[in-house]
């Protein structure tokens, strides 16, 4: 195949494609036109008001779940404070059973 065959497959298939998109072309001019149209009936200051108010509103969530995650880490804390208190009781209680365990073993032996 020649350089001149192949120029003129690929003007021949550029021409046809053209074709095609020219029968597109009406449909996307009045999509387009309807785009526009439905952006000029858009109230920019009410869309803005509706953005600020949004806004305002994912301020104020993200604000109450800060506070909640801290009183969640309060709570943890607390907890926590609680259950060395109370593993601390029972080593006591432990050492306490060891002590008379220990204690009975010594009389049982004299």
């Amino acid at each position: 195949m020649t350089v001149e065959e192949i120029e003129i497959i690929v003007t021949a298939k550029v021409e046809e494609a053209l074709k095609e998109f020219e029968k597109f072309l009406p449909a996307i001019k009045e999509v387009m036109k309807q785009a526009q149209e439905a952006f000029s009936k858009v109230d920019m200051k009410e869309f803005q008001k509706n953005i600020n108010q949004s806004f305002m509103l994912v301020k104020k969530q993200l604000a109450n779940l800060k506070k909640s995650s801290e009183n969640n880490q309060i709570k943890i804390k607390i907890t926590n404070a609680e259950a060395i208190k109370q593993i601390r009781q029972v080593k006591k209680e432990l050492d306490a059973l060891y002590k008379q365990h220990t204690a009975r073993r010594y009389k049982h032996k004299k």
